[in-house]
């Protein structure tokens, strides 16, 4: 049986899940020399891995949790060619070989289960995609090195992550069969885009299909010029509201920009900028969506589902959150890669 490995290779995040393993990490990652010697020495100190591919000989990265503390951080974001970029391409084998068992050299026999937006689904993009995944990697972690054999790659449009997440269970069993004489509507609010997918009975509606150009990222980049009109010199940038929003650890309605600034109470900038970017996204929807009656069930998933839920609610009261909006998608992929399987 060939081994699944599920990747949800966002704008910020890398969602991605195996039979070993769930992996919830930026979609950057950093040179050493931007973590200063004195950081990386004390490895369990800061948690990222040391990565090595053999794409790019002699060239060393680090990626994990606390890569946000490097001094610059290599991202992938969404643009013109990103599937094709050296981020993207490295940030996809360093997913495989973390999704993979330690203590083995050769991983034969892979089947990658992926996504793309909506509207990239046929088209050249997604050739694109199975050119990065498919064929042989060979990938160094922490000074492990993991021959990787991808054989098969299925790029699947990303809300319908969300449909197989509801369809199977975790060992790839259809559990839901309401789904198969349903309509369902999705919409899957990530951090540079918003997908909206129409399924009717498991099958995409091209008419109710598409990617608005709106995400979170343009809402923490309006939170980020907010508090750097209060306080001028702080250069907040808008991955730092980001990674400050995201900590549970935190109070997130004051942002502290250093020990000698006072903090900024942003709780009021967030819910404004919060509420008009849904209602951005919703203009958008209802322009597409004109008819919310014809769907049997409305989904919202994402990373920005659970940030914008109240907002969707009071347009749509029986709109269904996601549990795991953030992972949803992913999670989906594993359970569709089992079915195939099975």
């Amino acid at each position: 049986m060939a081994t699944i490995l599920a990747i949800d290779h966002g704008n910020r995040h890398v969602k991605a899940c195996s039979s070993d393993r769930f992996v919830l990490l930026p979609s950057s990652y950093a040179r050493p020399e931007e973590f200063g010697e004195d950081m990386i020495k004390p490895r369990k100190e800061l948690q990222v891995f040391e990565f090595k591919s053999h794409l790019y000989p002699g060239e060393t990265y680090y990626w994990g949790r606390d890569v946000g503390k490097a001094g610059r951080i290599i991202a992938s974001y969404g643009g013109e060619g990103r599937y094709v970029s050296k981020p993207y391409q490295l940030l996809s084998q360093f997913t495989m070989a973390l999704l993979l068992p330690d203590g083995e050299l050769t991983h034969e026999d892979v089947h990658v289960v992926t996504g793309c937006p909506s509207t990239s689904k046929g088209t050249e993009l997604e050739a694109e995609i199975q050119r990065v995944f498919r064929g042989r990697h060979v990938v160094t972690v922490n000074g492990q090195s993991k021959v990787i054999n991808v054989g098969q790659v299925t790029v699947l449009p990303q809300p319908l992550g969300t449909v197989f997440y509801l369809y199977y269970n975790d060992e790839g069993q259809v559990v839901n069969r309401q789904l198969e004489d349903s309509y369902i509507g999705i919409i899957d609010i990530g951090s540079g885009t918003t997908d909206l997918d129409g399924v009717r009975e498991l099958k995409r509606q091209w008419d109710d299909t598409a990617t608005i150009q709106l995400g979170m990222f343009d809402a923490y980049k309006k939170i980020a010029a907010r508090i750097n009109r209060v306080q001028p010199n702080a250069n907040v940038t808008p991955q730092m509201v980001e990674q400050h929003l995201l900590n549970p650890e935190i109070d997130v309605n004051t942002f502290k920009i250093n020990n000698r600034s006072k903090p900024v109470d942003i709780a009021n900038i967030r819910t404004e900028v919060f509420r008009q970017l849904a209602e951005e996204i919703l203009n958008r929807i209802q322009q597409m969506w004109v008819s919310r009656s014809k769907f049997d069930a409305i989904y919202l998933t994402g990373g920005g589902a659970k940030p914008l839920a109240r907002y969707f609610m009071e347009w749509e009261k029986d709109i269904q959150i996601l549990e795991d909006s953030q992972q949803g998608n992913a999670l989906g992929f594993y359970r569709y890669g089992l079915h195939l399987a099975g």
